[in-house]
């Protein structure tokens, strides 16, 4: 168990895509608490939970269980108002468009199973608010995309080989600028 604590995460990967520097996570008030871990790793699901802050207001929550020995996850999250700035130099190489500014609160249901020699399968049941973002031309510096609030409500997502292509369904979608 541990709680109050704090970590600050360097990423050197994306480093190029942002002028040399590494990608820096830092969270506090961190809690997590787990079940009892044995070894060697049994079958028997451990439970977890997770609470930490990020940012300004960002509040990350992850209740559940995982599976060592296959592996796999059946998680809750709860994430609200996590900043998604941070995220800007994994997506540099992908897009024409900076990201400045916004949050993302993310509610659902996350399973995740990736046992040895097989394709991941994952699938994601919950709403997901965008609020507050802001990108803008990588070139000009001009306005790219805003919007106040991207809500996208009733996500179905379902992405496993050997079920078939992957899936995705969405309940609602409204935007606010």
């Amino acid at each position: 168990t541990v709680d109050g604590g704090s970590a600050r995460l360097a990423d050197y990967q994306p480093a190029e895509a942002n002028r040399g520097r590494p990608v820096i996570h830092e969270f506090r008030n961190i809690a997590l608490a787990t079940g009892a871990i044995a070894w060697p790793l049994t079958p028997a699901a451990v439970p977890v939970r997770l609470h930490a802050e990020s940012g300004q207001r960002g509040v990350i929550g992850v209740d559940g269980s995982v599976l060592p020995t296959v592996p796999a996850s059946r998680l809750q999250l709860d994430l609200r108002e996590v900043e998604m700035r941070p995220l800007q130099p994994y997506l540099a190489d992908r897009f024409n468009a900076a990201l400045r500014s916004g949050t993302l609160t993310v509610k659902g249901k996350l399973n995740v199973d990736a046992p040895t020699g097989k394709p991941i399968a994952a699938q994601f049941a919950g709403n997901v608010l965008s609020g507050n973002v802001r990108t803008v031309d990588r070139i000009s510096g001009d306005d790219f995309l805003r919007w106040r609030s991207l809500a996208v409500s009733g996500i179905d997502f379902a992405m496993d080989e050997s079920k078939g292509p992957m899936r995705v369904s969405l309940g609602n979608v409204a935007l606010s600028d």
